[in-house]
């Protein structure tokens, strides 16, 4: 027990030195946008996640890697929220292989943190979960993608950067496979090592300053960022390192770590040879 106390008291005073900067970025929904160019064409099996706090507009790109050369060509991920009366209003994830389209939707959830993540089996189906739900299937998809020369968005679609996100935008990763549900749901409130398979780029969003936003896959996927500002408002079950290379732990459970009255939920996981520890930031005491 003596032990114990003594690595827990180690472990809140290395929090508050050692602890990386939770960021987002926040998009204005008139002009902001980053930019990656021409990357990252999915001729086939994709897919798209990314944390999102959308505030109420007509239209919000999460993102989108397409061309309109008279008929659409790749995908878009996005918020539509236009009521015509076409009935695909919603948190729509799009593919397209020019006359050939498929397309999931769910309603609208504006001013709160949702995970997001549209999946492409190519031939197969097209599907859209919401906060680690299958929410929307469509099976009536094309067979692959064409390659398009468009630009890799995040925050726009690609005519005139039009469709601009309002909200933020944060955890970000773009995978060549089909991820399942159990991987989505392993993968959601975890920070990726970068190293996952299938995994061809990842933002985390914690470069903080500066204009690039890095892409940690080890691809050099970067993107420019264009009016978008950087926020420390982030996804209430983002975590930020806390210790690493614990080599025994006995126990595991909640500790008020930044002495503000709520417990924090600690949770580990491992990364080659190291045990990496994470405090998870929760808005109710645990």
């Amino acid at each position: 027990m003596k032990h114990l106390l003594s690595f827990l008291l180690f472990l809140t005073t290395f929090s508050f030195t050692s602890a990386q900067s939770n960021h987002s970025l926040s998009f204005d929904g008139v002009d902001d946008y980053v930019s990656m160019g021409d990357v990252l064409d999915p001729e086939s099996d994709f897919s798209f996640s990314t944390w999102v706090y959308i505030e109420e507009q007509t239209y919000s790109a999460i993102a989108s890697k397409r061309v309109y050369p008279g008929v659409y060509s790749g995908w878009d991920f996005v918020f539509e929220n236009d009521e015509n009366g076409s009935g695909d209003d919603g948190i729509k994830f799009a593919v397209y292989d020019n006359n050939i389209k498929g397309e999931v939707v769910f309603p609208l959830i504006f001013n709160e943190w949702i995970h997001c993540v549209g999946v492409f089996d190519a031939g197969n189906s097209l599907k859209l979960y919401v906060n680690g739900e299958l929410v929307d299937t469509d099976e009536s998809v094309p067979g692959d993608l064409p390659n398009n020369d468009g630009t890799f968005f995040i925050g726009a679609l690609e005519v005139n950067n039009s469709w601009n996100a309002k909200g933020k935008i944060d955890y970000t990763s773009f995978w060549n496979i089909a991820l399942s549900q159990e991987q989505i749901q392993s993968y959601m409130n975890t920070p990726l090592s970068g190293d996952e398979s299938g995994l061809v780029g990842y933002w985390d969003f914690n470069d903080g300053e500066g204009s690039t936003l890095t892409d940690l896959s080890g691809n050099g996927n970067n993107g420019t960022i264009n009016g978008a500002t950087w926020s420390d408002d982030v996804p209430i079950f983002s975590r930020h390192l806390v210790y690493e290379n614990v080599s025994q732990i006995e126990e595991v459970f909640a500790f008020d770590l930044d002495s503000d009255g709520d417990n924090d939920i600690m949770s580990a996981t491992i990364s080659g040879d190291n045990l990496r520890w994470f405090e998870n930031k929760i808005s109710e005491p645990f």
